[in-house]
């Protein structure tokens, strides 16, 4: 059994434990990202709760008593994907915390904010001659330039600029997907989104696993998209948040305790960074609909398309220029501690003052 490197010599094993709480699939990607193996395979309880649990793809966490030692030890349980084991993932809680923190600091240091395409319906639609959101082949035959063919055999429509667009944003946010699409399927319009794999370098997820679990279950209307599922940054408090915004020379160690970590990892959501391009807001956790850029189809004007110049273009690129421009001066005076900036604060007052300007013209 491969234990962490700085984990004690002593585990005490209990005849019981209860369960702390519910993770997302985030922070098991942070486990995965960071090389730590599990030490334990469990089968898999037959039990409703544990079924939820598997099909909403999360994992759990109980408490390890250790010997010598007042910090907090968990066991990450998390269900193999043929929902037969639990694997068991030991860590200290305060070393993943950071390692969440720095993940996001990393990416600001980088210059760059997380972004979140939907792929159906915002950058393609799929051609068939079938009733609801397709192209017929007819009207796909008319825009040539714009139809690829996936490695299915399926044909799909590209949004028009869709691949100048890409180019363009990659430069300023770290882009990933979530789409409602199959592992497959989401992996082949990639491919064509990003030929060169270049552009599209964050989170390739799918939410089908999620939307045919609540589409079997009494839940069938809860949204199946979820942004605590693609960034585990998304649960920091607001002093890590803060935390995470100083800069380099700026900031003291982090100690987890002294940031919070004595609290369970998925206590709080902090939407302050993630945007989100999809037409159909309705398909995010109700508390993420605000980080959703709503795009539709041009009415009227013929073969689909969705508009990515000038709208999507223009807030996008305003909110990159305003978050780290007020980035820069919180970092210069690090004492306004509680003034870091905020991505969705910054597109509210966009839109407020795009609403503004409508109503003065």
């Amino acid at each position: 059994m491969t234990l962490p490197p700085d984990s004690p010599h002593l585990f005490f094993l209990d005849r019981e434990y209860h369960l702390v709480g519910v993770l997302p699939r985030s922070y098991f990607v942070v486990l995965k990202l960071n090389r730590v193996p599990h030490q334990f395979v469990f089968d898999f309880p037959d039990h409703p709760w544990f079924r939820d649990l598997f099909g909403l793809r999360k994992s759990a966490y109980v408490r390890i008593r250790v010997d010598n030692s007042n910090e907090d030890w968990d066991l990450h349980l998390k269900p193999s994907l043929d929902s037969s084991n639990l694997f068991g993932y030991i860590y200290k809680r305060s070393n993943l915390q950071r390692i969440v923190v720095e993940q996001q600091r990393a990416l600001l240091h980088s210059r760059r904010l997380p972004l979140v395409f939907d792929l159906d319906d915002t950058l393609v639609r799929v051609v068939a001659n079938n009733d609801g959101r397709y192209v017929p082949e007819k009207e796909a035959a008319k825009v040539p330039h714009r139809v690829r063919e996936l490695e299915d055999g399926r044909k799909i429509v590209l949004g028009e600029r869709v691949h100048e667009f890409l180019e363009w944003a990659h430069h300023h946010y770290e882009i990933s997907v979530c789409s409602l699409g199959d592992p497959s399927y989401v992996k082949m319009v990639v491919k064509i989104l990003d030929p060169t794999q270049t552009w599209i370098k964050g989170i390739l997820y799918s939410a089908r696993q999620e939307y045919n679990h609540h589409a079997q279950q009494s839940s069938r209307h809860r949204p199946p998209k979820d942004l605590l599922a693609l960034y585990a940054y998304c649960t920091l408090t607001p002093e890590e948040y803060q935390y995470s915004m100083l800069a380099p020379t700026d900031r003291v160690p982090f100690y987890g305790g002294a940031l919070g970590a004595s609290s369970p990892p998925a206590r709080a959501t902090s939407m302050h960074l993630p945007l989100v391009v999809d037409d159909m807001p309705q398909m995010w956790a109700t508390d993420q609909h605000d980080n959703v850029i709503s795009v539709r189809d041009r009415r009227g004007q013929g073969v689909w398309d969705v508009a990515l110049y000038p709208m999507v273009y223009n807030v996008l690129s305003f909110v990159h220029t305003e978050f780290f421009r007020r980035l820069d001066i919180h970092q210069a005076n690090p004492r306004e501690f509680n003034n870091a900036p905020s991505a969705l604060a910054i597109y509210k007052e966009y839109l407020r003052g795009m609403l503004r300007d409508q109503i003065g013209s």
